[in-house]
């Protein structure tokens, strides 16, 4: 039987998503929420919630990421990022989504408030690098599926790509990892580009078995 993932990433919380469903998923599976930020966005996209989600969820004590997009990475790039950084204390991990931000740099950005870092990574195999941790993913929030998942690197690490409650099982199948790792899906999980609480359950059954 496939090792499960350590946790699931559910990624785009948004203005209509309902605390006490958040709540009630993660007293009942191991999960991190991922929240989407990005100024140019911010409040005007369903998965881009405005700044008073933010920090409503922020306050909530659940397991969150913040998944940094737009100016927000090219801040982070132009080494502006420490009020930024001390603003995402509340996030247990940091993902930063763009290729252009070194791990370096990364690693940087996360010291001052003790968190790691997360970066996405493409190709056949896991960056040797290990002062970040690396997401796979050749969908970036499309929902395309991944024709063949990159070998367990050793560490923990993640997936993504086309998952979503009619795929995780064999997604997992398929990984095969023996090591810790999560998965991380977003447009798979959404009813008309709102996140759906329901398909986050489906998932969290088909992977878990519970």
């Amino acid at each position: 039987m496939a090792r499960a993932p350590d946790f699931i990433t559910f990624t785009g919380i948004d203005d209509r998503t309902p605390i006490e469903g958040l709540e009630d998923l993660s007293a009942r599976y191991p999960i991190e929420w991922g929240v989407l930020l990005d100024p140019a966005q911010q409040g005007k996209v369903p998965r881009f919630p405005n700044q008073q989600t933010v920090a409503r969820v922020a306050a909530s004590g659940l397991r969150l990421a913040a998944h940094l997009c737009g100016a927000h990475t090219e801040a982070l790039r132009d080494g502006e990022p420490a009020h930024m950084a001390l603003a995402l204390a509340r996030f247990a991990r940091i993902q930063i989504n763009s290729h252009s931000v070194s791990v370096a740099e990364a690693s940087r950005f996360g010291a001052p408030i003790g968190r790691r870092c997360i970066l996405p990574c493409t190709g056949d195999r896991f960056p040797d690098a290990d002062a970040v941790d690396w997401l796979h993913d050749l969908s970036g929030g499309r929902g395309l599926a991944a024709g063949t998942w990159p070998p367990y690197p050793g560490r923990l690490a993640g997936y993504a790509g086309g998952i979503g409650p009619d795929t995780g099982a064999s997604v997992v199948a398929a990984i095969g990892a023996d090591g810790p790792y999560w998965i991380d899906m977003e447009s798979r999980i959404r009813t008309d580009d709102w996140l759906d609480l329901e398909l986050c359950r489906r998932v969290c059954r088909a992977v878990y078995g519970e």
